[in-house]
């Protein structure tokens, strides 16, 4: 059903589905810089005139590489590379390296919050804009990929991840000297699922004052979980603080911090899956393609759907679409 429902969108916007996803399943790379092994999972197009372009996807905090399997899929059926890097704080691969007990059970908690390290997630997604060659010839695509074209996206924790290659600036105890962690130049726009806005006392409306790139913020009135400060006000204020420019919000009446990709992840947040998950789901996929297509591609018909009343009008779910 939720495939027949992002079709119906995706026709509705006049994009044409033109090739099918391929999947690579886990890849294994040794990182020897920092004495770490990257797993990856890659979706890219079984069939492709030219390079394509690349995406690389950060997950929630406790996720992994399966994270958003529908929106990667459909990118990877439009052209895009998907690439998906599983951060150290992965359930999965936690318990791969020898955890468990308590220590798994507090992934989820504000004390499971304290294994996300934000710069070694932030070095995982450029280890992956470094190794393209790597990747490219584990899975036999010599040349698939294009260097010239990239977008970051995320969830959550993922967000966060995203926001701080955009250029995200963190403020110091204090509160009077703000710096980037990083400010990655090979991605072309943003996608932000579920961010973070001044909750944290290390963000200021300041610290979005450089992300000139574009960007594509979604949340929705029921994003809050138990184990974050953040509210969907808060998660609003990226699109809000940004310098307009290609900025899109997507805010989604009754959306839940799980249900941007479904109702999978609902349980262990101890969320209530919305009825028309689906239709979000959808939503958040035609959108995320439309964006990347109009910023990343540069096409002219996609930002002229971003650029109408289109957006709003999907079939299932009730939202409020800015731009500036």
């Amino acid at each position: 059903m939720r495939r027949l429902i992002a079709l119906f969108a995706v026709l509705l916007s006049g994009v044409v589905f033109g090739a099918e996803a391929v999947d690579s399943g886990e890849l294994a790379f040794r990182d020897g810089a920092r004495d770490k092994t990257m797993y990856l999972r890659v979706r890219y197009p079984d069939r492709a005139d030219g390079a394509c372009p690349l995406v690389v996807f950060s997950h929630g905090m406790g996720g992994s590489y399966d994270a958003f399997p529908d929106l990667s899929t459909l990118l990877a059926e439009h052209g895009y590379v998907v690439v998906h890097p599983m951060h150290s704080d992965s359930i999965a691969l936690r318990r791969r390296n020898g955890e468990s007990g308590k220590s798994l059970r507090d992934a989820l908690s504000r004390r499971g919050m304290k294994k996300v390290d934000l710069p070694d997630r932030i070095a995982d997604c450029v280890w992956v804009l470094d190794h393209l060659d790597e990747i490219e010839q584990a899975i036999g695509r010599p040349g698939l990929i294009d260097r010239e074209h990239a977008a970051m996206a995320g969830h959550s924790a993922g967000a966060m991840t995203t926001q701080a290659l955009a250029g995200l600036r963190f403020y110091a105890w204090g509160g009077r000297r703000s710096r980037a962690l990083v400010d990655e130049p090979r991605f072309d726009a943003f996608v932000v699922i579920s961010g973070q806005g001044t909750t944290r006392r290390s963000l200021k409306p300041g610290s979005w004052e450089d992300m000139k790139r574009p960007m594509l913020v979604f949340t929705g009135s029921e994003d809050e979980i138990a184990i974050s400060k953040e509210t969907p006000a808060s998660r609003r204020e990226p699109f809000e603080y940004a310098p307009p420019g290609g900025k899109y919000l997507v805010f989604i009446d009754g959306a839940t911090h799980s249900s941007y990709s479904g109702s999978k992840h609902a349980r262990l947040l101890h969320e209530k899956p919305p009825e028309n998950v689906d239709a979000i789901v959808s939503l958040v996929d035609t959108v995320t393609l439309h964006f990347l297509d109009a910023y990343v591609r540069g096409d002219a018909a996609a930002r002229a759907w971003l650029d109408s009343d289109a957006p709003a009008a999907l079939p299932g779910v009730k939202v409020e679409f800015q731009r500036k």
